[in-house]
């Protein structure tokens, strides 16, 4: 039914009231396909919603279930086919180590089977408690064939469940799928003990929007530069931009973060070192970050630089270029030229 008041977030507008009117075993309840055009499933997707358990004494036994998914099939029912699935149990499963009524996410094994087993949820801590509303963040790395973004492996879903006091996330559980889209149905269903359990739940303000993941850049930003600052373009050239250089040292920001330096602290970092290898000049450095580029370069009369070697050696270890001076040549200076894509 749709009800119009009270609505389960403040503020107005309508939400969705599901009640189980009879049936056990199986799962049963509702489910909606998005459109692919507006959000592909085999993009990174942020899914928002509001959720309510509105059953208390009847929600008691390890059959009495609350269930959250994704799938790739029509049907409200989790399966083979689920990528992202979430459930609160109204007693402890056989074999589970979760509390009763805890909400639980699904970490799938796909490589080996995607076949069901309550062993794989992963317990939040977080109890569900019947009139309560949570609301439910769940981001969702799907793509069109495995790897990973930005740090983020493909098949894989984070989901963070908020009561409005306190907030719990689980990061990095795998689709029980073996499917790397996210699958374009979003179902809620209740699994009850007794046909006369008559479970019920609301669900209101579901949301779909495509997901941004920030860079290992942007993160590493986020941590020396308050959100305000790094909003404000303003601060761009002085503060937090690439070419910026706040704590003055002479390395500018993105320098900084190539090797591994504070912005905000002088000095620090390891920076490029020079010596002589069998009377070459010659520069040692790590090649610290995958998302950036070091080009080694060198010149005669610091005016014209050509490039020496572009990402040399071994990331995350330090490698030593020498140079190659033309003929003739009675000065020479090297430098790493870091740039982003």
């Amino acid at each position: 039914a749709i009800l119009t008041a009270p609505p389960i977030p403040t503020g107005g507008g309508n939400f969705l009231r599901v009640t189980r009117t009879g049936g056990t075993t199986t799962q049963e309840g509702v489910s909606r396909q998005w459109s692919t055009a507006t959000r592909p499933t085999d993009k990174f997707t942020r899914l928002t919603f509001f959720y309510r358990i509105d059953s208390d004494a009847t929600f008691n036994g390890t059959n009495d279930v609350f269930s959250i998914s994704l799938n790739s099939v029509a049907g409200a029912s989790p399966g083979a086919n689920s990528t992202v699935y979430i459930r609160a149990f109204g007693a402890v499963p056989d074999g589970s180590t979760l509390q009763a009524r805890e909400w639980a996410v699904y970490n799938g094994n796909p490589s080996v089977s995607s076949a069901y087993d309550v062993t794989r949820f992963r317990g939040t801590s977080l109890v569900a408690v019947p009139g309560t509303t949570y609301k439910f963040t769940v981001d969702v790395y799907s793509a069109p064939a495995s790897g990973a973004t930005d740090g983020k492996t493909h098949g894989t879903y984070d989901v963070t469940i908020s009561d409005g006091t306190q907030s719990v996330t689980l990061a990095g559980s795998r689709f029980r799928s073996t499917a790397l889209t996210a699958g374009g149905y979003l179902a809620f269903a209740a699994e009850q003990n007794l046909a006369t359990d008559n479970l019920a739940f609301s669900v209101d303000s579901i949301e779909l929007d495509a997901l941004v993941v920030p860079s290992p850049l942007e993160l590493w930003r986020a941590t020396y530069f308050a959100a305000e600052q790094l909003a404000n373009s303003a601060f761009e050239s002085s503060l937090w931009g690439h070419l910026a250089d706040p704590d003055a040292d002479g390395a500018a920001n993105l320098l900084e973060y190539a090797f591994v330096g504070n912005p905000l602290q002088g000095g620090s970092g390891n920076l490029p070192v020079n010596s002589l290898v069998a009377g070459k000049l010659a520069l040692t450095f790590t090649r610290s970050r995958s998302d950036v580029t070091y080009t080694v370069q060198g010149s005669s009369d610091f005016v014209a630089w050509s490039n020496l070697a572009v990402n040399p050696g071994t990331l995350g270890q330090p490698v030593t270029v020498t140079d190659s001076p033309p003929i003739g040549a009675t000065k020479r200076f090297l430098r790493v030229k870091v740039t982003t894509p």
